[in-house]
């Protein structure tokens, strides 16, 4: 515990010299404020906050304000599994805490990561997450007052894609074997039977406007009587129905223009054609349904579904050459994560995020050859964080705009 609070101090004797440098870090002197209970209506915190510093030997700072009396719960995780973080607890009654700290040798009520606490209106709480070991990723707060709970992340900027692994992706995907090379083919909607010349139908023809040949697709389709619409898919790029009066269309196929339209169909045998125009030079894809291992270029499997998609429309238009852009959220130097060690070369990157993001284009770029694309219709390029959406991402939403793949038409 001496140990401790001997590290304490010095890390609050270090915040005087920085403070104003560094205004984007809660320290001591501007503390992120919460007040009990939550609902509160001054309260103004983020329960997801993205902060910059130079590097992490400054302590996080939360003051914690009793409105009402009852009993708080806080609970700390690291979001880095390599990281180490020790939570302190001061009460405090006064207007300088930082100073008194360090000069009168305040003394924390506990230095424990897990802990219930009661509160009394009026009381004045200072909690210090303080970085011990490891990259510094930053933390994941969980706190409960009167049975409503609240989930704080305080993410370092370098450790952005270690959040998102964890925060987003995670709870919504099963786990998945490092080892394994998972290859899962997009799974199509059910083809429509094209029938050969029947009466009383009408034949749908998917046409690309440039090459004038048929493409196929998914799309949707429905009478609008029924007031929905079914998913379906061409075949040969046809799409044969003996339904009668209004109908609606949708295509929404990657690297195309969105088509809409609503026919009124008979039962003259008709044939209707769907035009659908590609995009042209100095048109651009945002793809980010292209996911890759945190600060690696190890794609996830969950990524090939797109890639696919991206792989049909380029060799739809053979005379369309494409730049593959890789994006980062900033440009911060990645080491290697040690879970990876085991792996190939693709998992233990390490060096800057503009070389991260060339090494990720040239990943895309080599399983669309793999797919059938013409290498010569491909260049790459890496970014890294020089064209950020958001060039001052406060949450993790915002940093995933930035991280990002594009693909440009460039001729």
């Amino acid at each position: 515990m001496k140990r401790l609070f001997t590290t304490v101090l010095v890390t609050l004797l270090s915040v005087f010299g920085i403070a104003q440098t560094n205004e984007q870090h809660p320290d001591c002197l501007t503390p992120t404020t919460i007040i009990l209970p939550f609902e509160n209506a001054l309260n103004q915190w983020q329960e997801e906050t993205i902060y910059y510093t130079p590097d992490d030997k400054y302590t996080y700072w939360y003051k914690i304000v009793a409105a009402q009396s009852d009993t708080l719960y806080y609970q700390l995780e690291s979001i880095n599994e390599e990281d180490e973080y020790n939570v302190i607890l001061f009460q405090y009654k006064g207007n300088s805490f930082c100073n008194d700290v360090v000069y009168k040798n305040t003394q924390p009520l506990s230095n424990a990561n897990k802990n219930a606490l009661f509160v009394k209106a009026g009381d004045v709480y200072y909690l210090g997450v303080l970085h011990l070991n490891g990259k510094g990723c930053g933390h994941y707060l969980k706190l409960a007052f009167k049975e409503t709970v609240k989930e704080v992340k305080a993410i370092q900027n370098e450790c952005i894609e270690d959040a998102i692994e964890r925060y987003v992706y995670l709870p919504k995907k099963k786990t998945v074997n490092l080892e394994q090379n998972v290859e899962t083919e997009l799974k199509p909607v059910p083809k429509t039977k094209i029938s050969e010349n029947r009466p009383n139908e009408t034949v749908f023809r998917f046409i690309n406007t440039v090459t004038g040949k048929a493409i196929e697709t998914n799309f949707r389709y429905g009478k609008i009587s029924d007031e929905k619409l079914d998913e379906k898919q061409t075949q040969n790029g046809l799409f044969t129905t003996s339904d009668t009066g209004m109908v609606l269309l949708e295509v929404n196929k990657l690297g195309y223009s969105l088509f809409k339209e609503t026919y009124r169909l008979t039962a003259n045998n008709d044939t209707v054609e769907i035009r659908l125009t590609p995009i042209k030079q100095g048109e651009k894809l945002i793809m980010y349904s292209i996911y890759f291992y945190p600060n690696t270029y190890a794609l996830k499997p969950e990524s090939k579904p797109e890639l696919l998609k991206l792989a049909a429309f380029m060799k739809e238009n053979p005379n369309l050459k494409f730049e593959i852009q890789g994006h980062t959220n900033g440009n911060n130097r990645i080491s290697k994560n040690k879970k990876y060690e085991h792996l190939g070369e693709a998992w233990n990157f390490s060096g800057s995020a503009k070389k991260l993001s060339k090494m990720r284009a040239e990943t895309i770029k080599k399983f669309l050859v793999e797919k059938g694309v013409n290498p010569d219709n491909l260049i790459t390029e890496g970014y890294g964080g020089d064209r950020m959406i958001v060039k001052n991402p406060r949450t993790m939403e915002q940093a995933m705009r930035n991280i990002r793949v594009e693909v440009h038409v460039i001729e």
